[in-house]
């Protein structure tokens, strides 16, 4: 196999790879919000454009954010402009989940029509691009002036993850599911429609990228002029006769220097010698992303949705200590990630420690709850407290089962001897939809 084709292998594996891994991501997680527990993020903690939002609502409202949106979803805006400020339109050519869906449309088309796809002509194309530069200005002066996830009704990305969950999808979303098959139709006869046309973080990040010293460079004296840069070109720019390829549209998808024959005629590079063949140049925008977001997660921007559970590093902060002192306030293990949500954390506390905390002892603690008394004082709370019966929970919350039966719609079979551990997640479910609240009966 010889370089050339080893080089474009390498690409399509990098960066087909991300965007699929990204996409099935946060597809899970839409999935599990809807279906699983609302501790699962929401599209508001996974979408920059809802961060922008926020942030306006934010200076704005001295401090405040918008309701469904926490500082996690500030700090993917700030990551994803500053990716783009270095690697212009990176993360919509090799992380958006939306552009995927596109790409995957534009690949069905590209099967189904070959070289014969629709082109809109080009005094049209100009004109049209700009019309998701006043998309975005239209997006931030309804937030500014509604303090609300404006774009919401309107925009794509919401309705796809209210794909699973119905019961909201057609109500609130209802246009944006208008917009997202239309999309989606449109990008089947030309690529990336909506990124072209109509997106409006498209359009901040190819303003962002105008700056971007990282850029797709020509080397004239090596290139052959086969015109194959210019044909695979997601958003239909002139790359065989530039220098560099300048223009705000560029995706830093690197399909141009992956399909090009010529060695070293065509790279991502700053200006002089340096230059990064295109997976290694898709690998490096999108590493940069990510640590983006691992360091704004450390430096306090968490918080992923408006039902999302502190970190150990959010409560270790609120306690004016580190996480290394909360973990062994708590008998934590000392390998304890520190972005464990709150109840994952409490599940790990040994029994001994949650006595402690309770101000009573290990035995007492276990007569209570009918557990063994020869249980080891070491169980991790969470399987400790998984053993207790339904039947004792009841009696300590004076009520019976099947009052709790009834109340969260548990299944017909659950008795006083079915342990916590096999409805908790029922419980948990039905007192999110019926209290807004996380949490069973107020045991755990």
């Amino acid at each position: 196999m010889n370089t050339l084709n080893t080089r474009k292998i390498a690409f399509r594996f990098v960066r087909y790879g991300i965007l699929a891994a990204v996409l099935a991501f946060v597809s899970w997680e839409f999935y599990a919000h809807a279906r699983v527990s609302k501790v699962h993020p929401s599209v508001h903690a996974l979408c920059p454009l809802g961060g922008l939002e926020s942030l306006l609502y934010y200076i704005v409202g001295k401090g405040a954010t918008l309701g469904k949106v926490f500082s996690g979803t500030m700090g993917l805006f700030f990551v994803t402009m500053g990716t783009a400020l270095l690697f212009k339109r990176s993360f919509c050519g090799n992380i958006c989940p939306l552009g995927t869906l596109q790409d995957i449309a534009g690949g069905a088309g590209k099967v189904a029509f070959g070289a014969k796809r629709f082109l809109v002509p080009a005094a049209a194309d100009r004109v049209l691009r700009f019309a998701k530069y006043a998309v975005l200005a239209l997006a931030v002066v309804m937030a500014w002036l509604t303090g609300s996830l404006w774009i919401q009704t309107f925009d794509p990305w919401p309705a796809y993850s209210h794909l699973f969950n119905p019961a909201e999808l057609l109500p609130t979303y209802g246009i944006g599911l208008a917009v997202l098959g239309l999309s989606l139709a449109a990008s089947f006869f030309y690529e990336r429609a909506f990124c072209k046309y109509l997106c409006p973080m498209g359009a901040a990040t190819a303003l962002a990228g105008l700056a971007s010293p990282f850029k797709i460079r020509r080397n004239e004296s090596a290139c052959v002029d086969c015109g194959l840069c210019d044909k695979v070109c997601p958003v239909n720019l002139k790359v065989s006769t530039a220098k560099a390829v300048t223009h705000a549209e560029c995706l830093s998808c690197g399909e141009c220097a992956a399909v090009c024959p010529a060695p070293k005629a065509l790279d991502t590079g700053l200006p002089g010698t340096f230059r990064v063949s295109p997976a290694p140049a898709v690998a490096l925008g999108v590493g940069v992303f990510f640590f983006g977001l691992f360091a704004f997660q450390l430096i306090g921007f968490d918080r992923f949705s408006g039902k999302q559970e502190p970190t150990l590093r959010e409560l270790a902060r609120n306690e004016g200590s580190t996480t290394t002192e909360l973990k062994a306030l708590y008998g934590l293990p000392s390998g304890l990630f520190d972005g464990t949500r709150s109840g994952e954390i409490q599940k790990l506390i040994p029994l001994s420690k949650m006595a402690e905390l309770n101000k009573t002892d290990s035995a007492a603690l276990k007569a209570t709850l009918g557990l063994d008394p020869a249980l080891s004082e070491t169980t991790p709370w969470g399987i400790a407290y998984g053993s207790v019966r339904l039947g004792k929970i009841a009696e300590l919350n004076r009520t019976t089962v099947e009052t709790l039966k009834t109340r969260f719609s548990l299944k017909a079979d659950v008795n006083a001897d079915t342990p916590w551990s096999a409805v908790e997640g029922d419980i948990k479910r039905a007192s999110e939809r019926l209290q807004g609240a996380e949490g069973g009966c107020g045991m755990e």
